[in-house]
C-alpha cells in the first residue's frame, strides 16, 4: 500500500502520513501546503512560481530573503512529511500529481457537491452532517485561506465562494 497524506485545513490544520500526526512549528509550511492544495482544487494540479509564493508568504521581505525563507520552507516540509510529496524545480513548486493526498477541503466540496444533485431529503441529510462535522471538526473554519492574501487581481471569481458554501450547508441542515 503506497503511503498516505491527510491535509485537514477545516478546523486546526492538522497533518497526518498513514495516520500518524505530523508536527511541525512553522506556520509558514503549514500555510504553503495549505495555499497549494486548497489552489489545486479550483485550478488542477498547478505548478507555481517561486516567485509568487515567496511574495504571497513574505509580501514584506525583499526577494532574495522570501526567497531564502521559501527555500528553507520547502526544505522543513521535505523533512516533515518526506520526499515525493512536492516537486521542487528551480522556478516552480507544486504537489507531486502521483502522491496519495487526502484534503478535508476537497471532501467537504464533494459532500456539499452531491447533496445539491439530490431531490430525496433521506438522501442528502447524511451527506450535509458529514460536510457538517468536517466544518466542526475542531471549531471555526480554514477555508480558501490563500485568496484573503492574495493580491485583489489574482483572487478566484467571487463567485466561487467557499465560506458560502458552508453557510449553504448548515442552513440545510437547520
Amino acid at each position: 500500500m503506497s503511503p498516505r497524506l491527510v491535509l485537514q485545513f477545516l478546523g486546526l490544520p492538522q497533518l497526518h502520513l498513514d495516520d500518524q500526526p505530523i508536527a511541525t512549528d512553522r506556520r509558514k509550511a503549514i500555510a504553503l501546503l495549505a495555499y497549494l492544495a486548497v489552489n489545486d482544487l479550483d485550478h488542477g494540479s498547478q505548478r507555481y512560481s517561486r516567485e509568487s509564493l515567496s511574495a504571497l508568504l513574505w509580501p514584506d521581505y525583499e526577494q532574495a530573503k522570501a526567497f531564502s525563507n521559501l527555500r528553507r520552507t520547502i526544505w522543513e516540509v521535505h523533512q516533515s512529511i518526506g520526499e515525493g510529496w512536492l516537486i521542487a524545480e528551480r522556478e516552480t513548486v507544486s504537489f507531486n500529481p502521483e502522491a496519495g493526498i487526502d484534503l478535508d477541503v476537497a471532501r467537504f466540496q464533494h459532500l456539499l457537491s452531491q447533496s445539491k444533485g439530490l431531490e430525496d431529503r433521506e438522501k442528502r441529510i447524511p451527506l450535509l452532517v458529514e460536510a457538517a462535522q468536517l466544518i466542526n471538526r475542531l471549531g471555526g473554519t480554514l477555508i480558501g485561506m490563500g485568496r484573503y492574501t492574495e493580491p485583489a487581481d489574482q483572487r478566484p471569481d467571487p463567485g466561487d465562494d467557499r465560506d458560502a458554501d458552508v453557510l449553504d450547508a448548515s442552513q440545510k441542515l437547520a
